[in-house]
């Protein structure tokens, strides 16, 4: 399911692509952004990318993973 957020004016799309529910639980979410498999990381404050060499500032970052929350409210 494609996802889309909104940050400083610009429009991100990205997709889950996990295969098992996200519940509140859930650390690990796969995803898809800008055609690139990455893997969304939950830390006890907010979220980080593995290994973060994409290059994705930590606020897009961040809205990403508001955006997971809200749609699973997590």
């Amino acid at each position: 399911m494609p996802l889309r957020l909104t940050l400083e004016g610009k429009d991100y799309w990205f997709q889950i692509e996990n295969e098992r529910l996200i519940t509140k639980g859930t650390v690990e979410i796969p995803i898809v952004f800008e055609g690139a498999s990455l893997t969304l990381l939950r830390n006890g404050k907010g979220w980080l990318i593995e290994g973060n060499g994409t290059g994705l500032s930590s606020d897009l970052v961040h809205a990403i993973g508001r955006a997971i929350e809200s749609r699973f409210r997590l």
